[in-house]
């Protein structure tokens, strides 16, 4: 981008250091291990932070499975997603979508305003949390339509949890602009532990990796809307520190997920909590780093206590986290153990 003067930004043109690239199969798997809907919903969490969630999680999945800018998913809305949401299940068949973006910022740049996007095809990942059907079928379900006057097909998939008003004094949801979509991305980052990066690294990592696992270029090419090859991998390709295993599949979404490790319920039980933890430890101002952002953390604003954590858990693998118990407990554990003992040393 460039200013009025006609100057580069130094912030567009950072180059990211080889060795600070990431897999965004890392976003993927936080939260494939954090709560579903369903689970958070058994639980009793509050509305608000499950919307808070769910949205985090659909605006980097969303992003990450479409290569795409913020300011490209700031329009997408329902209407064009293909077939409509919510999508029921129908058979054992792996489920697809097709998406169309509208005036994205390469068409803008080509100056072809209001223009859709050819579909870009995204897949089902069967038992997985961060499933793209999944999570954009959870998002649709948390979504306040029940608290507006007025809806319309064309209205965003990324709204505020605030109610607005339009001309007629109507209330309607207000679509989230690409710096809010941005910041909102960072509770992903949190969780994942992905540090000193920026959101708008995911459509160069998401692009780098399925061009390393390979795919066929003109899948690539009209997925990722890059104009060449050679414009890709001299300007934005970027190399990871681990060898990727090649797609089963020759589609974007396969590539994407090529290397990710599905952990049994014993030791998702013990990684979704970490994850959790982490989550609801973020603040609003590590999110959002502005004035009037709070130092409060999501746990402490919404009141989410262990029992309701370990109930999700529960949930969505079918154990419950191990007893944390107290050192006065273990103590007169340990006292017992002792004098059980002794009393049998004596006899």
């Amino acid at each position: 981008t460039s200013n009025a003067r006609g100057v580069r930004s130094q912030v567009a043109t950072t180059v990211l250091p080889e060795d600070k690239c990431w897999d965004p199969g890392q976003l993927l798997e936080f939260w494939h291990n954090f709560p579903s809907l369903a689970a958070m919903k058994k639980a009793n969490w509050p509305a608000p932070l499950i919307y808070k969630l769910i949205r985090a999680k659909a605006v980097a999945i969303v992003r990450i499975e479409l290569a795409a800018r913020s300011v490209d998913v700031t329009t997408l809305s329902w209407s064009r997603i293909s077939p409509r949401f919510p999508i029921c299940r129908r058979s054992n068949e792996r489920r697809q979508i097709a998406i169309q973006l509208y005036n994205t910022k390469q068409d803008k740049l080509k100056k072809n305003y209001g223009k859709l996007s050819p579909p870009k095809y995204l897949f089902e990942t069967k038992g997985s949390n961060a499933c793209v059907v999944q999570t954009l079928n959870e998002l649709y379900e948390t979504t306040p339509f029940h608290k507006v006057e007025v809806r319309d097909d064309s209205d965003p998939i990324f709204v505020s949890e605030r109610i607005s008003k339009n001309a007629d004094g109507k209330t309607c949801l207000k679509g989230l602009s690409s710096e809010r979509l941005s910041n909102i991305a960072r509770l992903s980052y949190i969780g994942a532990q992905i540090k000193s990066l920026l959101p708008r690294h995911i459509r160069n990592m998401a692009s780098s990796k399925v061009d390393i696992v390979g795919i066929p270029e003109k899948t690539f090419l009209a997925h990722c809307q890059w104009t060449t090859i050679a414009t890709f991998k001299k300007f934005y390709k970027r190399t990871f520190n681990k060898d990727l295993p090649s797609a089963s599949e020759p589609t974007f979404s396969d590539a994407l997920h090529a290397g990710m490790t599905f952990p049994t319920p014993e030791t998702q039980c013990v990684v979704m909590r970490a994850n959790v933890l982490r989550l609801l430890a973020a603040s609003s101002k590590q999110v959002s780093p502005s004035a009037k952002s709070s130092n409060r953390t999501l746990r402490k604003q919404f009141r989410i206590t262990d029992k309701q954590i370990d109930s999700a858990i529960q949930f969505d693998t079918g154990l419950i986290f191990p007893q944390r118990r107290s050192t006065r407990l273990r103590k007169k554990d340990e006292q017992r153990s002792a004098e059980g003992g002794t009393d049998q040393v004596s006899q």
